[in-house]
């Protein structure tokens, strides 16, 4: 059953939690999808390769179509190349024209080392995340042909850590 939220009170309808009243009670303002959980991540580089990563540990909130995933992965896996993908999101991304961001942090085993960190962003209709490296993985200044995230910047049994949000359909 729903509840509803009016001026008068709460009443118990089908279907989610609607608030507003008169014209205002409508499907567009029903909550009707709150889930948490953990997920399991995949990772692949830049020849779509499978990239073994361990010590996971990843949560979502999905409230209506927003999901809201955080997580820290381990990388226990040498000899591949090219970029990083994030793959098996816990929900498929919405088809809509604005593009997901969010936020990431290598770390690297010391403070001078520590010069990856970015953006995160995924594309409509997917499950996948990348990784956006402003600096190329320079200090003061970028490589534009490596402003992605490299498998060669990941170092065996380093973290990263990430944050993003992105929409769904309901």
């Amino acid at each position: 059953h729903n509840i509803v939220v009016h001026g008068s009170g709460i009443v118990s309808v089908p279907y989610g939690i609607e608030i507003g009243s008169g014209t205002d009670a409508t499907a567009a303002n029903t909550l009707d999808d709150y889930e948490e959980g953990t997920w399991t991540a995949t990772m692949q580089d830049g020849n779509g390769s499978n990239v073994v990563i361990t010590g996971q540990d990843n949560n979502y909130t999905k409230i209506g179509r927003l999901v809201f995933v955080t997580g820290n992965i381990t990388l226990n896996d040498t000899g591949k190349s090219g970029e990083i993908v994030l793959t098996n999101l816990p929900f498929n991304g919405g088809a809509f024209s604005q593009l997901a961001c969010g936020h990431f942090w290598v770390d690297r085993a010391g403070p001078s080392l520590d010069t990856i960190g970015g953006t995160m962003y995924k594309t409509a209709s997917t499950a996948s995340a990348y990784f956006v490296n402003p600096t190329g993985g320079a200090s003061g200044g970028g490589n534009a042909s490596n402003r992605y995230f490299q498998f060669s910047d990941w170092a065996n049994g380093r973290y990263i850590y990430f944050s993003m949000t992105y929409q769904v359909l309901t």
